[in-house]
């Protein structure tokens, strides 16, 4: 299948309590999509589960000394079938926190191509916060929540 290449924003929308998550990540299938992953401690691990796939984060430049450090991943959605009206998916992802990683379910809409008036219905989505808390060498996902993307003002 054909990938396409251009950058793709990715939208979500608040669902209430209609689904098991109150936010849905709005996806295109047969897209392929970059995944940031910004830490200030150093990763376990350089692989991320991503719905059942092993990838290998790629580590950026850290700036300075205690700051940020970016790993970034491609992943595709190829082989997702879109997802049926009021319904919902799960995109599954797991981070390389200490000491096993820690299990992140996303819950998205995948739209077909050709539908892409449906997927940038919501708000632009700038990144998802992800906190966990560690019990006992257990890493324990405390909250998730979606930061939207500051739009520029027109001059």
């Amino acid at each position: 299948k054909q990938w396409y290449q251009r950058r793709v924003r990715v939208y979500y929308k608040e669902d209430g309590g209609r689904f098991e998550s109150s936010q849905t990540l709005k996806m295109m299938v047969d897209v392929r999509y970059t995944l940031r992953v910004y830490s200030k401690k150093d990763l376990k691990s350089t692989d991320i589960l991503v719905n059942g796939d092993i990838l290998q984060l790629v580590a950026g430049e850290r700036q300075e000394e205690g700051k940020q450090q970016v790993w970034s991943v491609s992943f595709s959605t190829a082989e997702v079938e879109k997802t049926k009206r009021a319904d919902r998916s799960v995109l599954a992802v797991q981070l390389p926190t200490n000491p096993s990683g820690i299990l992140v379910p996303l819950q998205c809409k995948y739209y077909r191509q050709g539908r892409e008036d449906k997927a940038i219905w919501g708000v632009p989505l700038r990144r998802i916060n992800v906190q966990y808390k560690v019990i006992a060498d257990v890493a324990i996902l405390d909250k998730v929540n979606f930061a939207q993307e500051r739009l520029k003002k027109k001059a």
